[in-house]
């Protein structure tokens, strides 16, 4: 599957992304704007349909219509914990698969961290 690699925010730390989903949050508490900024993100730049499957926390066994990403998303993030928990919920509910990438002081890298 086609993978789409950007970073979070832009500017807040050094990453290996040309592309991100903000160039900046004016208010990191105004939800509303930063969902619907990433989902018109995911729409446009990753891509979601409906395709027939089972759904993230469903009981039923048979297929259902579910949404699913038409790329993998791979997210760089900086520690703005509300846009993150943005990102993960609107990437479970459109059937996008994630990975998000943490530094690792360490080792002055980052670590893939998939979630699903």
């Amino acid at each position: 599957m086609e993978k789409v690699t950007v970073g979070l925010v832009k500017g807040r730390h050094e990453m290996p992304v040309s592309e991100y989903i903000f160039d900046q949050i004016e208010d990191v508490l105004d939800f509303d704007s930063m969902n619907e900024h990433i989902l018109n993100f995911l729409r446009e730049r990753v891509g979601v349909k409906v395709n027939a499957g089972c759904g993230i926390n469903q009981a039923y066994l048979g297929d259902v219509d579910v949404f699913k990403g038409e790329r993998e998303l791979v997210c760089y993030v900086t520690g703005l914990t509300a846009a993150t928990a943005s990102l993960v919920a609107l990437c479970a509910a459109n059937g996008i698969r994630l990975s998000l990438m943490h530094y690792d002081r360490d080792t002055d890298s980052y670590k893939e961290q998939l979630l699903f």
